[in-house]
């Protein structure tokens, strides 16, 4: 009976071993494109299969509500990728469905009267990366990492190249 004992003792060892999946790697799964999903801050990791450094950013802080005043919802661009000093670009977003494949689109308006984005995006979520491809160029591609917060010296626009 103590042989017995002991093999199920061993068996039951091996199951909870074989079901240890700590070395796995940490699946993607894919979340729904909606305002509450691609709310919060954003960096910029890779643009057309390119890693992005600390010289060269862009950071997004897109908000999920509203504006009480205009009823649109605004995103913020800390950028210095097109320019060898740091701006921030405001504007307002929407988000729709592509009724043929049924993608999320998100595009949007620039502030003072600087007209609309210059592309719209199809827009995919996996855990905390977000990624961004023209709807007319697929091999144009943005990848973004969610992060806490845009650093302070890119805030107030004192992070020198």
């Amino acid at each position: 009976m103590k042989k017995i004992l002991n093999y199920l003792l061993l068996a039951v060892a091996l199951a909870f071993a074989a079901c240890d999946n700590s070395d796995d790697p940490v699946q993607e799964i894919s979340l729904p494109v909606t305002y509450a999903n691609i709310a919060g801050t954003w960096r910029l990791e890779q643009w057309n299969g390119t890693a992005t450094n600390q010289e060269r950013y862009c950071y997004l802080v897109i908000e999920r509500r509203p504006d009480d005043e205009t009823g649109l919802r605004v995103l913020k661009m800390y950028t210095n990728i097109d320019s060898d000093k740091a701006h921030l670009v405001t504007s307002t977003y929407e988000l729709t469905e592509d009724e043929k494949s049924g993608a999320t689109i998100i595009s949007g308006l620039y502030d003072y009267g600087a007209g609309f984005w210059t592309n719209s995006y199809i827009v995919n979520l996996t855990n905390d990366q977000m990624t961004w491809t023209v709807t007319d160029d697929a091999h144009d591609v943005s990848v973004y990492v969610r992060c806490n917060e845009v650093p302070e010296d890119i805030q107030n626009g004192t992070r020198a190249l």
